[in-house]
């Protein structure tokens, strides 16, 4: 069935301009940014199969257009279009508050978007200003899913070049703990001591596993 044979009503576009966005299903969603189907399926069609295999809308969120365009059906422009979008909702995320960042919670809100949805470890260094405000944020190791390394003096050269006075670590784990390892720790504590030796202020090394997060 093509989706100009749904009753009007029940058609993904006109739902979006009856109700708003939020009543949308997933596949909805993602069939108005594909656009239009073909003559085996129609957009919610090629929009369930595109979420089923990414694995849902989160891997969906980190797919490649190169991968959206495998799904059979989906050309260049609507892969496009779908990669666009998520890149959109990942540069809101990243939006600065004009406040600094108050504890553990504001440096996570500041890193979380680096760090969802990431199939490898990754390590990100926040850099802030004197009042706390963010700067930048920084990727400066990546490694297996097992493992990414914390190398102390590409972290403070992250700090120092970009004119930061204080600054947090967070890295994900990919297998869903949030517990720390031996590693982390002894990490967390060599970045301490080596903040303190520059003059730097360190605020905090967080774990990210989802949306879910812990300091060490």
């Amino acid at each position: 069935m093509r989706i100009t044979d749904l009753p009007v009503e029940q058609r993904p576009r006109e739902r979006l301009r009856r109700l708003g966005p939020d009543a949308l299903t997933d596949a909805e969603v993602v069939a108005i940014l594909i656009g239009a189907g073909n003559r085996e399926h129609n957009a919610i069609d090629l929009a369930h199969r595109l979420i089923a295999s990414t694995g849902g809308v989160a891997g969906l969120a980190t797919t490649t257009v190169q991968e959206i365009e495998r799904i059979r059906g989906l050309g260049p422009a609507a892969s496009a279009r779908i990669a666009a979008a998520t890149e959109l909702r990942r540069r809101a995320a990243l939006t600065e508050p004009a406040s600094g960042v108050s504890g553990s919670a504001g440096v996570a809100a500041a890193v979380l978007p680096h760090l969802q949805d990431r199939q490898r470890e990754r390590m990100m260094v926040a850099v802030l200003d004197r009042r706390l405000r963010v700067v930048d944020v920084v990727p400066i190791a990546e490694g297996t899913t097992a493992h990414a390394a914390a190398p102390v003096g590409d972290v403070l050269r992250a700090v120092l070049t970009r004119g930061g006075q204080a600054f947090a670590l967070a890295h994900n784990h990919p297998g869903g703990s949030l517990e720390p390892s031996p590693a982390d720790r002894t990490a967390t504590a060599q970045v301490r001591a080596a903040a303190e030796a520059c003059g730097l202020r360190f605020l905090d090394h967080l774990i990210v596993a989802g949306d879910h997060w812990r300091a060490i």
